[in-house]
């Protein structure tokens, strides 16, 4: 027999009740019938509220003066004003820049990059960012309601460690977010521009303490690891990326030529070399043009599961490229266009930009990986 909406039981109707995006949806679903406005009258607005708005306060309703409609009418207007009116915008500015003479070989001034991550489990906030050779954490611990907050951050000094000003800024860093290493701590990756890649820990004893040296693959390793002779040699890394799935936690790592593929240890060891590679000089899908016109990778971003990145790529014709990591090895796609648009809008595929990169999940309760990417292009526009 054919069923419909109506005919699940009451608990699966109250799991879809507490999990709907908006008190819009929960309202279409009460006019349907008299038995659904019954259900979301006496229990469903409840369950809405107490999923959707566990961040906020809920009032008390034991003496009968609200009804859980009215609390969701109230907190959603609540919601809303704070998305719109109260943005608070804080910036972190670099001091005058203490090596003046190192800093003009390079030319142009470090650009900080960032990560941060929120633990679900203590509600510990944790930033960390690259200041030139440097690199700073803040760490704060939510208390509680009415409590105050504790504060503190930890520095690592580049020049102690035998880094220079210039050849060796942080150029890309990922925080290990909700993964821990074998003795329990936490730690993320940091890029420099020299090359060198490696992974640090995050506790604030420890902070910046190397645990793990990514090493380039050595010379003449090409069948054991599947990885090419060209990937041998130290290139700026241009981003690293992180994603835990079935097979561990796995590092992405893109220089201009290439995207190095690494498994994060799970024992004591303290150096990795990639476990598979991809050249973008040896494919010959994108090197279609003069030598000296070939295009470079500015950055890969894991799409959410293992095996699959977004590249961005310049000086080709399509600099979005999707990276798949099938049995029989690398398979390259370029993104999909859109005729009608492009007449529309005079789109123009040129000019990425490298950093925009973002993996969007089609809806708020989605897991695992997604097909479904949002960019930032050079004429203004998103897509």
């Amino acid at each position: 027999m054919k069923q419909t909406l109506t005919d699940l039981p009451v608990d699966v109707l109250l799991m879809i009740f507490a999990n709907l995006d908006s008190a819009r949806d929960l309202r279409a679903l009460a006019l349907q019938n008299r038995s659904f406005s019954r259900l979301i009258r006496d229990d469903g607005w409840r369950v809405f509220v107490r999923n959707r708005f566990s961040s906020l306060s809920v009032p008390n309703l034991s003496e009968g003066n609200q009804t859980w409609r009215q609390v969701a009418e109230s907190l959603t207007f609540q919601s809303r004003c704070w998305d719109k009116r109260a943005l608070q915008f804080q910036g972190i500015f670099p001091v005058r820049d203490t090596h003046p003479r190192e800093r003009r070989a390079q030319g142009h001034l470090f650009q900080p990059v960032v990560d941060s991550y929120l633990d679900p489990d203590t509600q510990e906030e944790f930033v960390v960012w690259g200041a030139g050779e440097d690199i700073v954490a803040r760490y704060r611990q939510k208390v509680g309601v009415g409590l105050p907050t504790t504060v503190s951050s930890a520095r690592s000094q580049g020049k102690i460690s035998g880094f220079k000003s210039g050849p060796d800024d942080i150029r890309a860093i990922a925080i290990l977010k909700g993964q821990k290493m074998q003795d329990g701590s936490r730690a993320f990756v940091t890029g420099r521009d020299s090359g060198e890649l490696a992974l640090l820990s995050a506790e604030p004893d420890r902070f910046g303490e190397r645990l793990v040296d990514f090493r380039p693959a050595p010379v003449g390793s090409e069948d054991d690891n599947n990885v090419p002779s060209q990937a041998v040699g130290h290139e700026t890394i241009n981003s690293v990326g992180v994603i835990s799935g079935g097979t561990g936690t796995l590092i992405a790592a893109a220089t201009k030529s290439s995207v190095l593929i690494y498994e994060v240890p799970q024992d004591d060891s303290t150096e990795a070399f990639p476990s598979t590679a991809y050249d973008l000089r040896s494919d010959p899908f994108v090197n279609n043009g003069p030598p000296l016109q070939r295009p470079q990778l500015c950055r890969a971003t894991w799409m959410g599961q293992d095996g699959f990145l977004a590249l961005a790529l310049k000086g080709c014709k399509d600099p979005l490229r999707y990276l798949e990591l099938t049995p029989s090895g690398w398979t390259q796609h370029t993104a999909a266009k859109n005729a009608d648009l492009e007449r529309q809008f005079g789109i123009d595929y040129g000019n990425i930009c490298p950093n925009s990169l973002q993996p969007v999940q089609p809806h708020t309760s989605s897991r695992g990986g997604t097909s479904l990417l949002l960019s930032a292009w050079r004429d203004g526009s998103c897509r």
